[in-house]
């Protein structure tokens, strides 16, 4: 069924899966069968390796944003409050549907990636005046898109490609003309590929990649340069395995995450933040 995106949700888990060859959102309490929500159309499931894998969630406010497609794959912002449904189709009375992906609330906004006319743009929702901004053109900027967008320390951070430099870690402040590269993690043309963004205790973790290194946990602190935590496989082996959204997670003062140490093979690891091991 690839379920995915899961998400507590006024004492419900919500997530996306196919069943007997369709896409929708499904709803499940404790011991109890999962079931279909239809807050999304039934839609034939192409694949998991095609469009239809791009769902997203976010709780924020007491409301649920999701991301809607419908059979053409018009994909649209959907929000639920427990009873009613509604649905944002366009931007800024825009025809062109939004394909919103990434969603993340910050100070009571909604943000998203949405991509209008195969361009690639940062838009955000604002629930107080019900209506959608379309902020600065990253298309015109990068040469890819936004990818993990993610909230801390009251800024957007997500990974993008520009010349010189591919795949980085960037920042973004609400209002600003642009954003800002972090660190060139993996110096030269090959990018560091930062992923699995989680922001926790002041800090925000991730995984990326450097020649020297491999593929490891890394943590930025806002101020800083990113560090990375441990060579946990030494060399350029890969020791965090963590490539998706929610990846890496925080609890109870540790970093849980997939990772390889050499020895044992990928487990689930953790790190202790307070001990720094």
């Amino acid at each position: 069924s690839y379920p995915g995106d899961m998400i507590a949700f006024k004492g419900k888990a919500y997530l996306y899966a196919h069943f007997q060859n369709t896409q929708a959102l499904w709803s499940v309490q404790k011991n109890d069968t999962p079931v279909n929500t239809n807050l999304i159309p039934d839609r034939p499931y192409l694949g998991h390796a095609s469009n239809n894998t791009y769902w997203h969630t976010a709780v924020d406010g007491g409301k649920l944003f999701f991301s809607i497609s419908d059979n053409s794959n018009n994909k649209k912002l959907g929000i639920y409050d427990g009873s009613n449904p509604v649905y944002i189709a366009d931007a800024g009375g825009s025809t062109n549907y939004l394909t919103p992906e990434f969603i993340t609330p910050l100070n009571g906004i909604i943000y998203f990636k949405g991509s209008i006319n195969n361009s690639c743009e940062l838009f955000s929702y604002d629930p107080v005046t019900d209506k959608v901004a379309k902020h600065s053109n990253f298309d015109t900027i990068y040469i890819d898109n936004i990818w993990n967008l993610t909230a801390f320390n009251g800024k957007l951070y997500f990974y993008a490609a520009a010349s010189g430099t591919d795949y980085e870690l960037y920042e973004y402040t609400p209002g600003n003309a642009a954003p800002v590269l972090i660190a060139d993690i993996n110096p030269g043309a090959a990018g560091s590929m930062p992923n699995s963004l989680c922001a926790y205790k002041g800090k925000l973790y991730f995984s990326a990649t450097t020649a020297t290194h491999g593929r490891e946990l890394y943590c930025y602190d806002g101020i800083n340069p990113p560090r990375m935590i441990a060579d946990l496989n030494p060399g350029t082996a890969v020791g965090c395995h963590a490539w998706q959204r929610h990846g890496i997670i925080g609890y109870k003062n540790n970093i849980y995450f997939r990772g390889d140490d050499g020895n044992t093979g990928s487990e689930l690891l953790k790190y202790d933040i307070a001990a720094r091991t």
